[in-house]
């Protein structure tokens, strides 16, 4: 039987990211990996590198009740557009605690920032 894991992904950019805040831009250069292990007799690692040229815009400082706790947070919107088409992607920054939530096609998960 023949089955794969759970994508994994990497991300590097050109020039280095910004920490977000009220109305920071940036553009450059991401290149994303995807990397797949095929659960086949040789535990084959599929790869797909993608490069995309990409501008992150953040919004205005909005305050949200979380569990009966306020909290300040940023709205990032980020454009990506390359040789295979583009998309687009939102996120909800929390700049106290350093995380992003981020609804995506697979529904909604946390993303530690580092």
């Amino acid at each position: 039987m023949v089955g794969s894991s759970a994508p994994t992904y990497s991300w590097s950019y050109s020039p280095k990211i910004i920490v977000p805040t009220d109305g920071a831009t940036w553009s450059g250069r991401v290149k994303e990996t995807v990397e797949v292990t095929i659960s086949d007799e040789n535990a084959t690692v599929e790869r797909r590198r993608t490069r995309w040229d990409a501008i992150y815009r953040c919004f205005e400082p909005r305050e949200v009740t979380l569990s009966g706790c306020t909290w300040q947070v940023l709205t990032v919107e980020a454009a990506f557009s390359g040789e295979r088409g583009g998309r687009s992607q939102r996120w909800v920054y929390f700049p106290p605690l350093v995380w992003v939530w981020r609804r995506g096609g697979t529904g909604c998960r946390t993303v530690w920032c580092r």
